[in-house]
């Protein structure tokens, strides 16, 4: 639903493939029309929020994220992967700790990956109580309005910085 993101960041090309509803064993499934075959030279991967919300453990979740980056490494060993954390929608609150588990798992994940990074949507997106701000949200508090976007333009931002400074 980021309806701006090339305008965003007009000095890279993105090709935006997600789907609504998706998790990590539909990009799985579908890794090779999805992103593959483009032949990327950077993947942002945003999966586990559906998952978490549909009952999945982290290590379920992660046991999908590694084989969905082992068949990246296969086709293209070196290029970065970047890993979103689950963001805190106010629709999903009651899973809190299962968000809050599964973005720790995920970002330990990462770190322990060569070429892979975690970037936290999470923490910025609360306000000074630890609670979802749900003035970033649409009417069902789960979809994010353009101010949730413009919280993930500035995380995603920094490692674009880097890919741009390395090429």
């Amino acid at each position: 639903m980021w309806k701006n993101l090339q305008e965003e960041f007009p000095n890279f090309t993105f090709i935006n493939t997600g789907f609504g509803g998706s998790q990590a064993s539909d990009l799985l499934q579908h890794l090779d029309a999805l992103v593959l075959r483009f032949h990327p030279s950077a993947v942002f991967i945003y999966e586990g929020d559906n998952d978490v919300n549909a009952g999945k453990t982290p290590q379920v979740i992660l046991h999908d994220l590694k084989q969905i980056l082992d068949r990246i490494r296969m086709k293209s060993p070196q290029i970065p992967v970047y890993f979103i954390g689950a963001k805190p929608s106010p629709s999903r609150w009651g899973l809190k700790t299962e968000y809050e588990r599964f973005n720790q798992e995920l970002q330990q994940f990462a770190t322990n990956q060569p070429n892979a990074h975690y970037i936290d949507v999470w923490n910025p997106m609360l306000d000074q109580d630890g609670q979802p701000r749900p003035e970033l949200f649409l009417t069902d508090l789960l979809h994010m309005k353009p101010a949730g976007y413009e919280i993930w333009k500035k995380q995603i931002q920094k490692p674009l910085n880097s890919l741009q400074k390395s090429n």
